[in-house]
């Protein structure tokens, strides 16, 4: 099917262990949205003729994607888990079918494991971390009736910080997010997704950075050149830190205390001194006790953050010139941003008209 703007699309309808079944060239109206580090979703609007037998729950749906100027390739790949017959009010019923993203296969399992457990307690890089949680509980490593047919986990890549995590019970999607965050507060941006690698099997896979390509270096998105909407620019210090108490082992004035202060932010006013104390009885030396309140004031830095949506256009094409998870960077009131697409939602009405949104985040 094409669009007013000459786009084309292909959705496939397939089994459960992706044999194609269907191309399907009726949709009334379909959209897509994909989300870094969490579980998209599509939904397609079908005539109420459509043959019921074709749904059954996880049948794969691929979205493939052919901008003018760009290649087909695979935008989106989904699981049939959700339809709705309805009528409006003249009558005339309509089907809906929808579901959520591969990432949505990361939701349906927990960590099996007890506290203490090799399964429920790790130390490791973090995303060799998040693989590890995902191969023992839905990989080649889990029990037989956890695994998760055709998936299979990229090879460990060791990057990001060593981590420390416990999450017996816990659900595996929520672990890797808290993985993540772990591992961005300690200055390192780690990304996963499940990818196709082709219509049968799919890889869980993790990246620094970005997940994308970094086109910070030549794309610049401004008001000015129609490439960026709706920027916002925000500084938040509500909960700043700029001076770090931390205390070690010992007790009353035997207790090691350690100190660290922003002296350039502390001593603003006489209003802007904020403090915060930070336990470190694991630490049995004053430089293990200093680095704990060192981190406790990298942490309350006051927060500076930039948002705005990305314009499709000449020079600014989805599918050609960037893609979901590229790094880019974004001009707003004399700075700039380096800043990452962090969703896109793809959307199509009856009559063709796609539209594209794109949301930026980032800081300088």
């Amino acid at each position: 099917m094409n669009t007013q703007n000459g786009t084309e699309y292909e959705i496939w309808l397939q089994r459960d262990d992706g044999r194609r079944l269907m191309l399907i060239e009726d949709a009334a109206a379909f959209e897509y949205a994909k989300t870094i580090n969490d579980v998209g979703r599509f939904t397609i609007t079908l005539p109420a003729d459509f043959d019921p037998v074709l749904i059954e729950r996880d049948r794969r749906v691929s979205f493939w994607r052919k901008p003018l100027g760009g290649a087909m390739r695979r935008d989106f790949a989904g699981l049939l888990t959700w339809w709705q017959y309805s009528d409006d009010e003249q009558g005339r019923t309509t089907l809906k079918i929808a579901g959520p993203s591969l990432n949505g296969l990361l939701k349906r399992r927990i960590v099996a494991g007890a506290a203490g457990s090799s399964e429920a307690e790790k130390t490791d890089q973090a995303d060799d971390l998040i693989k590890a949680v995902v191969r023992e509980n839905l990989g080649s490593l889990a029990a037989a009736a956890r695994q998760i047919p055709y998936l299979s986990v990229e090879a460990n890549l060791t990057l990001g910080p060593s981590l420390s995590k416990g999450f017996a019970w816990r659900n595996v999607l929520e672990v890797l997010k808290n993985v993540v965050d772990a591992a961005r507060t300690n200055g390192s941006e780690i990304y996963y997704d499940i990818v196709s690698i082709d219509d049968s099997d799919f890889q869980f896979r993790t990246y620094l950075n970005q997940p994308g390509t970094d086109r910070s270096g030549w794309l610049i998105l401004s008001s000015e050149a129609g490439n960026l909407n709706k920027p916002t620019l925000t500084i938040d210090s509500d909960n700043e830190i700029n001076a770090a108490y931390a205390g070690g082992q010992g007790q009353g004035d035997l207790r090691t205390i350690e100190t660290a202060e922003d002296t350039a932010r502390s001593g603003l006013s006489t209003l802007a001194r904020a403090e915060s104390f930070a336990d470190a009885r694991n630490d049995s030396s004053a430089a293990g006790v200093q680095a704990v309140a060192d981190a406790a004031l990298a942490l309350g830095r006051p927060l500076t953050r930039f948002a705005g949506q990305l314009v499709d256009q000449l020079g600014t094409r989805y599918g050609v010139d960037w893609f979901h998870g590229d790094r880019v960077t974004a001009s707003y009131r004399g700075r700039q941003f380096g800043c990452l697409v962090r969703s896109v939602h793809v959307s199509m009405a009856s009559g063709g008209a796609e539209t594209i949104e794109a949301r930026l985040e980032g800081s300088n």
